[in-house]
């Protein structure tokens, strides 16, 4: 939700044309119209209700609209008149707020016309006079324009009292406007400072007036309207935890009340939010929560083309089933990511992953709907220690990754279903960190080969360099485990023929996936190059150099130290030899003085082998004979 832009244009809430208010009103100090002003007020709401309601042509896309503030115009400029001649006495002041109402109205619909400057001063003109008029107007605009993010502005806006003699109505029109007045700013550049202040407004507005008058449906509405614009104004200026919250109420707002509820699009909504909350904060008990009340919100619909156009919208269903999907199964890695970090790498958590209580915590203003006691949640990763603590976490979160990937299908979702399959992996190569027996170990990075290796022949390289990349080194990272498990199992015991073709299999592997990594990163080099983008860090080349490196040593290891093997071991050690020196001319090439630290070990290593790589080879010809 705080990831959209507020649309160009929004429909205002058809109002329904008020009854005129009775002797004694809830409203204590509003102050009474004479019943011709109101019926005269209340029949211009309703005939512009009217035309608002009507079909759109869609030759003539406004003309509803227009039809709709001739009403209104009408309705002012008799009220006006009446003002002007005298007839009121006493009512006049009451009349003068119907006018300003009805200039709020106007302004909004000038506004959703595009008359952008019309609406705005017809729109500041009634809210001026709804505020207090004169005396009162520079205490609001002074309060608008106090400064941005440190809270002064939102204090000194809640600060101002309610505007007095304005009854419930005139509140909600009051709200009203500003909110547009906020929406038309914040698509002006630089304007998103200002549509704050106006949506802050509408904010302080509606808390004074819930609590001092009768409850109003249409100014609840209205409320819901201004937390979900101000999410996205927040958003916007680079304050996510803000709009974050407000974002968390609004999707509340629309489920409990029914205000503006479309379900496929609430459940992105919360899905974005649960991304926001579970994998980058640590809330991972609000991120389930929003997750399964996305999933709940899907359920509820009654049948998949029940909310639409049948085809088009099954598949919406589906597809957001299968994000939410999705989204379940990237918590739960990230909780299995976090845990491990925690119990197997002995690493600090930071933020609210270094506090169970925080993890866990859903409070009140964070439900979304009220069945949070249904929801499926994560343990605090405090509590995942051990194998059987992360078993099943990859458990939920490959299950639910499966589910996903039965809609998310390579072709039609290619670049949905490569995100998954590395999931996946990223499952297989957290849970192998738990693991302890080297032949377990190697079959969980045989896993992660299994689901990734047939993509480099499936997607096209021209098209897909980048996740040829991507895939080429994860793999070649995979492979590069397998070795090293298969090495492991060498320990204590003789070598016989299957450990061979086991270490020689992962080592070609191994070779062959980071070689494949080189040539993708030296096209795209190439490509970035012709089109005038700047060089890569040398930071962004570290892939490179490690590819490199990690090349050479998986020729080293590819032959175990064996008298049986001694003539393939002397030829994996010369061609290791090569590719280390091949390192260190890469390194020199790539990496100035200043940089040298960030490759230093391996540059040692790679020193190191070479020097002692020809003497070891001298040995072994020896030993041959």
């Amino acid at each position: 939700m705080a990831a959209e832009q507020p649309p160009a244009r929004v429909e205002p809430n058809a109002a329904a044309a008020p009854a005129p208010p009775a002797d004694g009103d809830a409203d204590g100090g509003a102050i009474a119209a004479t019943d011709d002003c109101v019926a005269t007020f209340a029949r211009a709401l309703a005939a512009a209700a009217a035309h608002e309601a009507s079909e759109v042509i869609e030759a003539e896309p406004y003309k509803h609209k227009y039809a709709a503030r001739r009403e209104l115009e009408a309705a002012r400029d008799k009220l006006s008149a009446e003002i002007a001649s005298g007839a009121l006495a006493e009512s006049a002041a009451a009349a003068r707020h119907l006018v300003a109402r009805l200039d709020c109205r106007v302004g909004i619909n000038l506004y959703l016309t595009e008359e952008n400057t019309d609406g705005e001063k017809r729109m500041l003109q009634g809210a001026k006079v709804l505020e207090g008029g004169e005396e009162k107007w520079p205490a609001v605009v002074a309060a608008l324009e106090q400064g941005g993010k440190n809270g002064a502005r939102r204090a000194a806006l809640a600060g101002l009292p309610a505007p007095e003699q304005l009854d419930s109505d005139g509140a909600t029109d009051l709200i009203n406007v500003y909110n547009y007045l906020g929406i038309l700013w914040s698509h002006r550049a630089s304007g998103n400072d200002k549509a704050a202040g106006y949506l802050e407004r509408a904010r302080a507005l509606y808390e004074l007036w819930a609590l001092s008058s009768a409850e109003s449906e249409e100014r609840e509405q209205v409320h819901t309207e201004t937390l979900f614009f101000l999410a996205q104004v927040y958003a916007a200026t680079g304050e996510s935890a803000v709009a974050a919250e407000l974002c968390t109420e609004t999707l509340g707002r629309q489920r409990k009340l029914g205000h503006s509820f479309e379900p496929i699009r609430w459940a992105r909504d919360a899905l974005g939010l649960a991304a926001l909350f579970g994998v980058n904060q640590g809330a991972t008990r609000v991120a389930s929560h929003l997750i399964c009340a996305a999933l709940r919100a899907i359920a509820e619909i009654d049948h998949p083309g029940g909310v639409g156009d049948g085809a088009s919208d099954d598949e919406a269903i589906a597809q957001i089933r299968a994000d939410a999907l999705r989204a379940k199964g990237a918590l739960y890695l990230a909780v299995l990511e976090h845990a491990t970090d925690l119990h197997v790498r002995h690493q600090s958590m930071h933020g609210r992953w270094a506090e169970r209580e925080l993890q866990l915590a859903l409070p009140q203003s964070d439900t979304v709907d009220e069945q949070d006691e249904l929801d499926e949640c994560p343990p605090a990763v405090q509590d995942a220690a051990g194998f059987d603590a992360a078993r099943q976490l990859f458990k939920v979160a490959n299950t639910a990754f499966e589910e996903a990937k039965a809609f998310f299908v390579l072709d039609g979702y290619t670049t949905d279903h490569v995100t998954i399959l590395r999931s996946q992996s990223q499952l297989y190569r957290l849970l192998a960190l738990q693991e302890q027996d080297p032949k377990r170990i190697s079959a969980m990075h045989s896993r992660r080969d299994n689901l990734l290796s047939g993509l480099l022949d499936q997607l096209n390289t021209e098209f897909y360099t980048v996740e040829h990349q991507e895939l080429a080194y994860e793999l070649g990272e995979a492979s590069r485990e397998i070795l090293t498990a298969n090495t492991n199992r060498l320990k204590g015991r003789e070598v016989a023929r299957g450990d061979v073709k086991r270490i020689a299999t992962a080592a070609m592997k191994t070779v062959r996936y980071y070689m494949h990594f080189i040539k993708m990163y030296e096209v795209a080099e190439k490509k970035d190059k012709q089109s005038g983008q700047e060089t890569a860090t040398p930071e962004e080349q570290l892939p490179y150099l490690y590819s490199h490196f990690w090349i050479a040593h998986a020729l080293h290891h590819m032959v175990p130290n064996d008298p049986k093997s001694a003539d393939a071991q002397v030829k994996a050690l010369v061609e290791s030899h090569k590719a280390f020196l091949r390192t260190l001319e890469v390194s020199k090439q790539r990496l100035p003085a200043e940089k040298a630290d960030l490759f230093a070990t391996e540059k040692q290593i790679c020193e190191d082998m070479v020097e002692l790589l020809p003497a070891q080879i001298a040995q072994l010809q020896r030993q041959i004979g």
